[in-house]
């Protein structure tokens, strides 16, 4: 048990982090932080935070900064499901290749040590090594970030407004099966979603960096890898988004994370993000041949 937890803790703490993330994206929406810091801050503002409230029952609170957070939590949570899920998610847009840099990290250290220098004595390909150790190890991290997406969900579903919907509809999925999933069963629409954002995505971006670490370059550009793909394709997106908008939303990964404000083709969208992977597999095939035994 203890060597599982040792192994595994990481995986535990992405989770939490990416739950926290949606949390904090979700009271922010709200202006959660803004009001409680001039709370903090303005003592006038405090004293008289339930005296200006309109129903009589508010007003006879004591204007502590519990009573104020609760306040706000519980009177500001009317949107709907759908529209909670988009604003508090709109993060990972910016992030989400980072997730992938403690298992590239703990990669480069393994590959350096005890995988570089025991594959010899294994029965299995050097090739199919690589691609369980490469592969699991970025299973383990989408399916932790995708965990705390999910954890969010069942908040935010306790928290929604069943009587509000918020958007007419999304983009992905929608030229192949119409809106009717999402109109119909939102909540089983975003765990689809959800799985593509949460899960494929990060799985690309954590082969790919771990992939990079079979190139033998130093650990900073092992890092560097699935930032720069991520970051510097963005920036062409954006670049190109002007000129040329049908092509430059397959080039921008960011499209993919936002999904919302653009229309799109389904299975154009997924194969060209699925680029990272392709990288990883050629990497992998290279480096089996290329292997000093």
């Amino acid at each position: 048990m203890k060597l599982i937890w040792r192994r595994n803790w990481k995986y535990l703490v992405i989770a939490l982090v990416s739950l926290l993330i949606m949390l904090y994206g979700m009271l922010e929406d709200i202006n959660f932080f803004k009001i409680i810091f001039r709370a903090m801050t303005d003592p006038v503002f405090r004293a008289n935070f339930f005296l200006n409230q309109e129903l009589d029952v508010y007003r006879h609170f004591e204007p502590t900064l519990f009573n104020i957070a609760q306040h706000v939590i519980e009177t500001s949570m009317g949107s709907g499901f759908d529209a909670i899920i988009v604003l508090s998610t709109v993060w990972f847009q910016l992030i989400i290749p980072l997730f992938a840099l403690p298992v590239c990290v703990s990669f480069y250290k393994m590959y350096h040590s005890v995988l570089k220098f025991s594959y010899h004595r294994s029965q299995k390909s050097y090739r199919k090594i690589l691609f369980r150790e490469i592969f699991w190890h970025a299973f383990k991290l989408a399916a932790s970030v995708f965990a705390g997406y999910l954890i969010f969900m069942v908040i935010a579903k306790s928290r929604a407004n069943p009587g509000i919907f918020g958007d007419p509809g999304r983009s992905l999925f929608k030229d192949l099966i119409g809106n009717g999933l999402y109109t119909n069963h939102t909540v089983l629409y975003f765990v689809l979603e959800g799985f593509v954002r949460f899960f494929m995505v990060p799985f690309f971006y954590t082969c790919l960096g771990q992939a990079a670490v079979l190139s033998e370059v130093s650990l900073r550009y092992v890092i560097g890898t699935p930032i720069i793909y991520y970051y510097g394709l963005a920036a062409i997106g954006y670049a190109l988004y002007l000129a040329v908008p049908s092509i430059a939303i397959y080039i921008n990964p960011t499209v993919l994370m936002a999904n919302g404000s653009y229309d799109f083709n389904t299975l154009l969208m997924l194969l060209t993000n699925l680029m990272p992977l392709y990288l990883s597999i050629g990497i992998i095939y290279w480096k089996d041949k290329h292997v000093e035994i």
